[in-house]
């Protein structure tokens, strides 16, 4: 008997042997926690709390703990001092009562009162370019009225092959995200604002904070942010730091999660 049919047949028997219940699988347990403050001055006290985290078919039986700089800890809420500057990854590790584990990461932002503040400019690592669009609803919106929240910015056009293919995908991280502080931020960069406007509409975007003004206006923003081609996003965190930047078809959650 060929290995492929064995392998084949053993398959069989455990799904079998599960439907009837002589076999149990465990399902991983979900981390999840929330960070309070998530950026500040040093030295920061950060509250963790893991509560959030749980077990689909059991209970999370162990948490633990690693602040990104050496420390770790373990409970299910526990409170952490960051003493100098810098970007640190928190990640959590559960522990569910079979033995399977899932981890979770979020970054915490420490600043020096004395600290110089990024340069400006659309690289990673930078402070983000301020400007100012009107909406399509007419007002007019600055970047830094979404500052304290995690801005996802695409610059797109509703002639744009794939700017139409992956917009689905940004609207999924939007409803995805929004409850935990992200907001989508679209770029128009259409020849007319009533293609930008009929697009929107037409394909359910309303929820996308849609800005343009003139295409001359729409373009300059492009050139601030160095754009070629698009569809090209951007993920601004909470203090307006450039912490991702690509072609949305490669945007994941892990892209994300970290700044929210």
């Amino acid at each position: 008997m060929s290995t492929h049919r064995i392998l084949k047949l053993a398959a069989l028997l455990l799904i079998g042997l599960a439907l009837a219940g002589c076999i149990s699988f465990n399902r991983p347990p979900i981390a999840l926690f929330s960070r309070t403050p998530s950026a500040g001055d040093a030295p920061l006290a950060v509250f963790f709390d893991a509560t959030d985290s749980l077990d689909p078919d059991g209970e999370v039986f162990a948490y633990m703990w690693g602040f990104g700089d050496g420390a770790a800890d373990s409970g299910p809420t526990v409170t952490h001092t960051y003493q100098e500057a810098g970007t640190y990854e928190a990640t959590l590790t559960v522990v569910d009562d079979d033995g399977a584990e899932s981890t979770f990461v979020k970054a915490i932002t420490v600043t020096s009162p004395a600290q110089e503040p990024p340069e400006v400019g659309a690289a990673v690592g930078q402070q983000a370019p301020q400007f100012t669009l009107r909406e399509l609803d007419g007002e007019d919106v600055s970047l830094s009225d979404f500052r304290g929240l995690v801005v996802l910015i695409d610059f797109w056009r509703s002639t744009c092959p794939p700017c139409r293919t992956t917009m689905p995908h940004l609207e999924a991280l939007r409803e995805e995200f929004e409850g935990e502080g992200l907001v989508l931020v679209g770029v128009n960069l259409d020849v007319t604002e009533a293609a930008a406007r009929n697009y929107v509409v037409d394909n359910g975007f309303d929820e996308m904070i849609t800005l343009r003004g003139s295409l001359e206006d729409a373009e300059a923003v492009r050139a601030l942010y160095g754009v070629g081609g698009i569809p090209h996003t951007f993920v601004i965190d909470r203090q307006g730091i450039v912490r991702h930047a690509d072609h949305p078809i490669r945007l994941r959650d892990y892209h994300i999660e970290p700044w929210l």
